[in-house]
C-alpha cells in the first residue's frame, strides 16, 4: 500500500493532501501540506474554509472506471469512515480532485487544449475514457 496525492490547486489553505491507499476513508490518516510551504500536518490540524463542502476528492476507482469521492468538509471533520459518494452524485456539484500516486501528474504532458486538462480527462491506469478515443 502506498500514498495517493491530491493537489488542491484552488483551495485557499491546503496545497495538497496525502492519502494512505489502504485507509482512504480514514480522515485521521490524511496529511495536508499548507499553501505557502511548510511541513505536512494531519488534516485534522487544518481549519475548514468556505467552499470545502463543494470539494470532492477521488480516493479510489472501481473496476468499471467510476470514481469514489469523499467530500473535503467531511474529511476535515475527522470522519472515520468518511462518507463515500459516487461519481454521478458529485459531478456538477463542485470541484472534483483526483488523488494519484506521487509523480503521476508531474509526468503527464501539459494540456494541449482545455479538454486535455488532467482533472477533466484523467489518463493512465485508472482511465475510464477509452470509449472516446480522442480523450485517450
Amino acid at each position: 500500500p502506498g500514498i495517493l496525492v491530491a493537489e488542491l490547486e484552488h483551495h485557499p489553505l491546503i496545497a495538497k493532501i496525502a492519502i494512505k491507499e489502504d485507509r482512504p476513508l480514514d480522515a485521521s490518516a490524511w496529511r495536508a501540506t499548507p499553501k505557502g510551504g511548510g511541513a505536512a500536518v494531519p488534516l485534522s490540524k487544518c481549519r475548514p474554509s468556505f467552499g470545502d463542502e463543494a470539494v470532492f476528492v477521488s480516493v479510489r476507482q472501481q473496476r468499471d472506471g467510476r470514481h469514489d469521492f469523499v467530500c473535503l468538509a467531511n474529511a476535515l471533520s475527522g470522519a472515520n469512515p468518511c462518507a463515500v459518494l459516487d461519481e454521478a452524485s458529485v459531478k456538477g456539484r463542485g470541484a472534483l480532485v483526483y488523488a494519484r500516486p506521487p509523480g503521476a501528474a508531474a509526468t503527464a504532458a501539459p494540456p494541449a487544449t482545455l479538454w486535455d486538462h488532467r482533472d477533466l480527462a484523467p489518463h493512465g491506469t485508472w482511465t475510464n475514457y477509452s470509449v472516446v478515443p480522442w480523450l485517450c
